[in-house]
C-alpha cells in the first residue's frame, strides 16, 4: 500500500500540478489538494474492504501531491528574497514535527476509539488546514514588504 501511495503521489506531482497551478493558480490547487485530501480521510475512516481503503488512498495520495508543491511555491513567492530560506525552513520544521507526531496521535487513537479514529482526527485537521486555504491569495495580488536591512548591509548609511 505504501508503494501504490507513493507511486499516485508522484505521478500526480509530476503530470498534473505544474499544468493545473498554470491554469488555475496555487491558491486553487492548493484548496483542492485539501479537498482530496479531507475526502481521503473521510474514505479511510469508513472503509469497511480493501477496495474502499485503496479508493481512499488514492484521495489521500492525489491530495497531498496536488496541496504541498504549490503551498510551497506560495511560501516561496510570498516571501521577501532575504526571508525565503528561514520561512520554508519552518514550513519544513512544521512538516517534520506532524510526520513524527502524526503516526503517534494515529497510533494513540486507533488503540482507543478503533481503526477510523485516525482517519477522522486527520479529517478534521485537514477540514481546518482547507478552510485556511480559503485565505490563499495569487502572488500577484499580494504585497511582500522587504525586511527592514540592517547597517551592515548598508540599510543606515551616515553620511558627514
Amino acid at each position: 500500500m505504501f508503494l501504490y501511495v507513493g507511486m499516485v503521489s508522484v505521478l500526480v506531482r509530476g503530470l498534473t500540478v505544474g499544468p493545473l497551478v498554470r491554469r488555475l493558480g496555487e491558491p486553487f490547487v492548493s484548496r483542492l489538494g485539501a479537498a482530496l485530501l479531507a475526502v481521503g480521510m473521510g474514505l479511510g475512516a469508513l472503509a469497511d474492504s480493501y477496495l474502499l481503503l485503496g479508493l481512499a488512498f488514492t484521495f489521500i495520495a492525489g491530495g497531498t501531491g496536488t496541496l504541498f508543491p504549490p503551498l510551497a511555491a506560495l511560501i516561496s513567492r510570498c516571501t521577501a528574497p532575504e526571508m525565503q530560506g528561514s520561512t520554508l525552513g519552518v514550513n519544513q520544521f512544521f512538516g517534520g514535527v506532524g510526520r513524527v507526531f502524526g503516526p503517534l496521535w494515529g497510533a494513540a487513537v486507533f488503540d482507543v476509539y478503533g481503526s477510523g479514529a485516525p482517519f477522522i482526527t486527520a479529517g478534521v485537521g485537514v477540514g481546518l488546514a482547507f478552510l485556511l486555504t480559503l485565505r490563499l491569495r495569487r502572488p500577484e495580488a499580494l504585497v511582500v514588504v522587504p525586511a527592514r536591512a540592517s547597517r551592515a548591509e548598508g540599510g543606515s548609511k551616515v553620511t558627514s
